[in-house]
């Protein structure tokens, strides 16, 4: 029987069954006999996983948790020329004036006279 990688308690990556993705979990209980870790994501699910599933969190890159962006884009602005205006696309209009569709198709159907259409079925020999 080989020995366990993780304490109950520790804090690891265990992978979403069916994605390549990671997430926090917490290592509630293992099951030599079936080899499998209970595990309890942020959420609260509870999920039993392979350990080949699990991984410590030093094996992820920590992500910097600055609030401000830091790609070059974002970057330049505060810095660079301004001399484009942050405005709509001249195609659309603006925010406020937009209707959406159910209202503009309820003022369509208010003009149009309504026909009613009568279908008449009959059955086919074979």
């Amino acid at each position: 029987m080989p020995s366990r990688k993780f304490a109950d308690g520790e804090v690891v990556r265990g992978r979403w069954p069916g994605s390549s993705l990671y997430y926090e979990v917490e290592i509630l209980s293992y099951d030599g006999k079936s080899q499998l870790y209970t595990v309890k994501y942020k959420d609260g699910t509870e999920l039993e996983l392979k350990e080949n599933d699990i991984k410590p969190l030093t094996s992820f890159k920590q992500r910097k948790s600055s609030s401000a962006s830091s790609s070059p884009s974002r970057r330049r602005g505060s810095r660079g020329s301004r001399s484009r205006s942050r405005s709509r696309s001249p195609g659309r209009p603006p925010k406020g004036s937009q209707r959406s569709t159910s209202a503009s198709h309820q003022a369509d159907m208010k003009g149009m006279r309504r026909e009613i259409l009568e279908v008449k079925l009959t059955p086919l020999v074979l």
